[in-house]
């Protein structure tokens, strides 16, 4: 037991380390996390410290998407829907589409169901990387409320096209309806699982008193999501996500000293399990890549070029889809406030992480900086 206290010491120093440090160089802490982590893995000497990929699925995921889920705005869900739309559904299948062909003529001996499942793996944003970003820089509440909802539901459009493919392979042919079938039954039971434990954990809520109370049961209410939505075969992502929102709709029935509460430990939280992520992350990289060094140089160059594909696909979606149906309709753009700022367009090209992050740092005026922060203060309904 001893020997696993030197790691936790250094884990927690350099999650603290990285905090202090990221905001004086200009860095996402989460990116510096995953710098810190490809280093330790790189020091000859330091034992290796790993992770299950079942714990990060089954113990990290549940509350950090229940997290962002539940304080996330219906108000601005219902209010820009045609934007997050585009980029969970159309967005997600465009670059399935991309990715595919670009690894059948990067990989010709891979079957083109292959190629496609490729590309609906990596087609969908990730939730933590998205909002553990975002969440620290001065993004106006509209950019935020559309990322955010296109990392949260997106996920759906890309199990579509895991199954799909998945489908193919094991069958040997393409099989519309049985696929059809048995993506309504995965989404389907993910969604009613998610709605049964969000309205439970609403009740509970409304009932309940005292923080440390709130805050136990309501982490159990992700788990819970998840473990039922796996019991029966469907998807725990997508249970843990409606949990989250309907939690969320019936918010107000907390008295509101505890909600201030229970946001701050629900901050604090995601804050360590963004973080313990991110690291581990970096610590799995050098070992991956070292992996593909024994062997050829074939793999890195494609994962590459397979990641250039996907950052162009977005490129190249994101500013029709941002500007043209608002131009086609003036409704539209009443509806969600006119043309979207084209720093925050491009933004949104690099989910959150790169150079135009610097454009969202300047002083903000009044305005920009009422807009800035992401949730409404009064009660969501």
């Amino acid at each position: 037991m001893n020997h696993l206290l030197p790691s936790v010491i250094a884990i927690l120093g350099l999650i603290g380390l990285a905090s202090i440090v990221a905001p004086r160089i200009g860095l996402p802490p989460a990116v510096l996390l995953a710098i810190a982590g490809i280093g330790w893995a790189c020091l000859p000497g330091l034992a290796p410290v790993e992770i299950a990929p079942q714990a990060v699925l089954s113990v990290f995921l549940p509350p950090l998407l229940y997290s962002e889920a539940w304080r996330a705005s219906w108000r601005d869900f219902k209010r820009w829907l045609r934007p997050i739309l585009s980029l969970a559904i159309g967005l997600v299948a465009f670059t399935i589409l991309c990715v595919g062909l670009a690894a059948k003529s990067l990989m010709p001996e891979l079957p083109w169901a292959a190629c496609f499942l490729l590309g609906a793996i990596v087609s969908p944003t990730d939730t933590v990387a998205v909002y553990s970003v975002l969440s620290r820089l001065r993004v106006p509440r509209r950019a935020m409320a559309i990322f955010g909802g296109e990392s949260l539901i997106n996920d759906a459009t890309g199990l579509l096209g895991v199954q799909l493919a998945l489908a193919v392979i094991l069958s040997g042919f393409f099989e519309a309806r049985s696929i059809a079938i048995d993506f309504a039954r995965i989404a389907g039971v993910g969604i009613a699982s998610g709605i049964v434990v969000g309205l439970l954990a609403a009740a509970s809520s409304a009932r309940l008193k005292g923080t440390r109370v709130l805050f136990v049961f309501s982490l159990i209410a992700p788990y819970l999501a998840f473990a039922v939505a796996e019991r029966l075969g469907a998807s725990g992502v997508i249970a843990v996500v409606v949990a989250g929102f309907v939690a969320s709709w019936r918010l107000n029935l907390i008295p509101a000293e505890s909600r201030v509460d229970l946001y701050t430990s629900w901050d604090m939280l995601a804050f360590l399990l963004n973080a313990l992520m991110f690291l581990f992350v970096g610590l799995e990289i050098p070992r991956r890549l070292g992996a593909d060094l024994h062997t050829t140089l074939g793999p890195l160059w494609t994962g590459l070029a397979i990641s250039g594909i996907v950052i162009a696909a977005r490129l190249i979606w994101f500013w029709p889809a941002a500007y043209i149906p608002l131009w086609l309709s003036p409704r539209l753009r009443r509806l969600e406030g006119g043309y979207p700022d084209p720093r925050a367009v491009l933004l949104g090209c690099w989910c959150g992480v790169g150079a135009p992050s610097r454009w969202l740092r300047r002083s903000p005026s009044p305005r920009r900086l009422r807009a800035a922060h992401p949730f409404p203060a009064a009660p969501r309904f």
